[in-house]
Order: structure tokens, then C-alpha cells, then sequence
């Protein structure tokens, strides 16, 4: 399942080295994670292997274990930046300038 959506989504001729890398992904995390990793990439437009992996060590730093969890993180993250926008545009003089804690990932 996991190869037939990188292949269908991303490459469909997977090199050895892709291939061991997915193996790894296997080993490591869940397989829902992986498939909401690839979803992920490819409706940012940033479908490449090396993505999909920055994703998934984001929710491993984080402890993020299933999918529940991931949406627990993305509204922690929405409410966040509602806050910091909400303070930016009542005149505190910060800067509009992203900063590290603007992204998840």
C-alpha cells in the first residue's frame, strides 16, 4: 500500500535507494502516518521522498504516534498562529517576518 502511493503520487520507477528508504519508514512508523506524510506532500506540491521524511521525523520529535494525534498538533498549530496574528495586527510593532515557530514541519 505504502509503494503503490509513492509510486502513484510521486516516482513510479523507484531506485534501490528509495526503496530502502520506504523499507525504513516501515520499520519506524506507522503506516497511517506514512500515507497522511505522503498526502501531505503531494497537496503542498512538495511530493519528493526527502519531504515525506522531514514529516515524519517532525511527528517522531513530537511523539506523534497515530492520526488523532496529528490533528491534535495541526489545531495546537492553527490556534497558535490565530494568536499571533491577532496580536500582530492589534499594533505591537512585531514583525510580519515568518519565524521558526510559524512551521511544523
Amino acid at each position: 500500500e505504502i509503494f503503490r502511493a509513492v509510486q502513484e503520487n510521486i516516482r513510479y520507477n523507484l531506485s534501490p535507494i528509495e526503496i530502502q528508504t520506504i523499507e525504513y519508514w516501515l520499520k519506524d512508523y506507522p503506516h497511517e502516518l506514512i500515507l497522511e506524510a505522503i498526502r501531505r506532500a503531494v497537496l503542498s506540491n512538495r511530493a519528493t521522498l526527502r519531504y515525506i521524511e522531514t514529516i515524519l521525523k517532525d511527528w517522531q520529535h513530537k511523539r506523534i504516534t497515530n492520526l488523532a494525534e496529528v490533528e491534535r498538533d495541526d489545531a495546537e498549530f492553527k490556534r497558535k498562529r490565530g494568536e499571533r496574528s491577532e496580536r500582530d495586527s492589534n499594533g505591537n510593532g512585531q514583525s510580519d517576518r515568518a519565524s521558526e515557530d510559524d512551521f511544523s514541519l
